[in-house]
């Protein structure tokens, strides 16, 4: 009988299909110009969002903390094993997986970050464009554009990860992503992990949203 292993929390879980919505609305507003001033308020819940998944990936559940899936050695010896077809399971993300949530964060933060400071020269200005000379605005709202560039190039390349893990491996990464729990491979020990308080994950959550909104407001009024 297959035995389900629970691997991720719904905090977790939360997180990456909110910054997925978020992520769509961001592309949607932005490519059309419509609904900017949501557009400005969905970047700053993303920042939101990325403040409480450095919190989370510190103190929180066993699978979603950094130190639990950052590791070069690890992706380096995990790459050598990709083409062989042989199911992978991992108490949360592998060593490559996790090398990717990293860059995502990174880029996520710095696209989000640079929006703040853009202007379209038109009608919609960052909340803290006042802040920084018209050059480094300039500056900013071209890093804002070929930003969200990359971030489609990497949002691809790990859609396209998913399906090479589906096809090559016969390892369902997305399933567990929704459900929270994977078929855990007979013989193999069963990872131990904590999972914390879903009330621990919102306080934070409410804590990071209330310091990015307010920081910014505070910003934005100088």
């Amino acid at each position: 009988m297959k035995k389900l292993v629970k691997i991720w929390d719904s905090p977790t879980r939360l997180f990456h299909w909110l910054l997925v919505l978020l992520f769509g609305f961001l592309w949607f507003s932005g490519e059309t110009g419509n609904y900017l001033e949501l557009h400005i308020k969905a970047g700053m819940l993303v920042l939101s969002l990325i403040l409480y998944r450095i919190i989370w990936g510190l103190i929180g559940s066993t699978s979603s903390r950094f130190r639990s899936f950052i590791s070069p050695v690890g992706a380096l010896k995990h790459a050598l094993t990709l083409f062989k077809r042989e199911p992978e399971i991992h108490a949360g993300h592998n060593p490559l997986g996790g090398l990717m949530v990293i860059t995502l964060l990174i880029m996520l933060a710095l696209q989000a970050g640079a929006g703040l400071f853009s202007s379209d020269l038109i009608l919609t200005e960052g909340p803290l464009y006042h802040l920084v000379g018209d050059e480094t605005a300039e500056k900013m709202t071209d890093f804002h554009h070929l930003g969200f560039n990359i971030l489609l190039f990497l949002t691809g390349f790990h859609v396209a990860a998913i399906l090479f893990y589906r096809v090559m491996k016969r390892t369902n990464l997305l399933k567990p992503m929704i459900m929270g729990k994977t078929v855990w491979p007979e013989g193999k020990a069963e990872p131990k992990l904590d999972f914390k308080s879903p009330l621990f994950a919102l306080a934070i959550l409410i804590f990071s949203v209330a310091t990015i909104f307010g920081g910014i407001t505070y910003l934005s009024g100088l």
